[in-house]
């Protein structure tokens, strides 16, 4: 969808440079496989094996300048994007960060998830503030402690996919679809897109699954179809 969406702006522009600004991602989203991105030097790819089986894991590794987002960082962090959101069998992706320390610096979350008036008050205070008050001010969904390993967060959001990976992922992309459009909308408008992602999974096989599961009281088997 992600394709035949780029196609169509590329054939909507009616100048020279429009065109090629979209002819651009368009060749990119065609050609970034999982082989492209191995030789990432700064954010890298891997598909988990086992009963982790349907995760993929995007790190980032930019020590030197605390995973700030420059141009390489950002081109890598793309092809993997682009690898990811094309493949089917995958359920959950994780961003995590190999920068003991740090997440990502030089992204702007803040007012996109507590709000403008909280945003401000922490941008033009300069306050600085841990991952216990994050969570609390709803800037992160979890806070945990560090384990030895330094990988506390990786485990809990393994941990948090583990339980994701099992559910249908056509529901999963229906609830993601309205989540996210009517979250920026009004109430009437975020119920058309709750029945809008609803309406796509009436006709689907996972629907059916799921019922036939639950009648006969056993894990359902989602094909995503």
């Amino acid at each position: 969808m992600a394709t035949f969406t780029l196609n169509r702006m590329h054939l909507l522009c009616r100048n020279t440079h429009c065109r090629s600004f979209f002819a651009g991602f368009i060749q990119r989203a065609q050609l970034s496989t999982l082989e492209s991105v191995r030789k990432n030097e700064q954010c890298k790819l891997e598909y988990l094996g086992g009963e982790n089986n349907g995760i993929a894991v995007i790190s980032m590794e930019r020590p030197e300048a605390r995973n700030a987002l420059g141009k390489q960082f950002l081109r890598e962090f793309a092809d993997c994007t682009n690898v990811v959101k094309f493949d089917k069998n995958l359920r959950v992706v994780i961003l995590r960060s190999l920068v003991k320390g740090v997440f990502c610096a030089g992204a702007d979350l803040k007012e996109r998830a507590i709000g403008p008036a909280k945003a401000k008050e922490l941008i033009f205070a300069a306050r600085v503030f841990n991952g216990k008050e994050a969570a609390e001010m709803g800037v992160v969904n979890h806070s945990v402690e560090q384990n030895s390993d330094g990988d506390a967060a990786y485990q809990r959001a393994l941990k948090l996919g583990q339980e994701i990976l099992p559910q249908g992922p056509v529901a999963l992309r229906a609830a993601k679809f309205a989540i996210n459009r009517g979250s920026e909308v009004d109430i009437a408008s975020g119920l058309s897109f709750e029945e809008a992602g609803y309406s796509q999974v009436i006709n689907t096989k996972d629907r059916l699954e799921g019922l036939s599961a639950f009648k006969e009281k056993r894990p359902p088997r989602f094909s995503g179809e």
